[in-house]
């Protein structure tokens, strides 16, 4: 079975448009055929929540997908990009020898699986940094991603060893003078 998590309805009405709700609390859950639906919520606890609970409730999930909408700086507006790599942009440990965005006991970085992104090689790539805020503020000099649940998610399907792959399309480019009217 394949999951999708997703944190707002609008981000999901048009996908998950045939498909049969099968739960409302604690999470909206749809389903169609081999396929699965959930909106988590804004944020990395509802992201990381919803996500576990569908993982322990389900248990034949084989596959993690988390379309969404995004923020970017140095990408394309409206460009869709596969997550090539999740960190927390809101995350610092470095003072205790971890990388920028590490929570300790955790990997640097999550990774969309390897033999996904062969599959995908033809889309744009850009890794993503997860904050429990808005992103205007720009976090890196390098071509980024920015939204509230990648990283929670990629941390979840880490611990329970699944595959994840994150679809996102880019609605403003941070510290754009219009960022916040888009």
């Amino acid at each position: 079975m394949i999951l999708f998590v997703f944190a707002m309805m609008d981000e999901a009405k048009s996908f998950i448009n045939d498909f049969v709700d099968i739960e409302v609390k604690p999470y909206k859950v749809y389903k169609k055929d081999n396929y699965l639906a959930i909106i988590s919520g804004v944020g990395k606890a509802n992201a990381a929540s919803a996500t576990t609970y569908m993982l322990t409730k389900f248990q034949d999930i084989s596959l993690v997908i988390n379309p969404g909408i995004v923020g970017g700086h140095k990408v394309i507006k409206f460009g869709k990009y596969i997550v090539e790599n999740a960190l927390y942009g809101d995350v610092d440990v470095t003072m205790f020898n971890y990388a920028f965005g590490q929570i300790p006991g955790q990997p640097e970085k999550y990774q969309t699986n390897l033999e996904l992104k062969e599959k995908l090689a033809n889309f744009n790539y850009a890794n993503i940094y997860t904050n429990d805020k808005f992103s205007i503020e720009i976090i890196s000099s390098n071509p980024y991603l920015a939204d509230m649940e990648a990283a929670a998610i990629y941390q979840v399907c880490n611990n329970f060893n699944l595959p994840v792959v994150s679809l996102k399309v880019v609605s403003d480019l941070i510290g754009d003078t219009n960022q916040i009217e888009n």
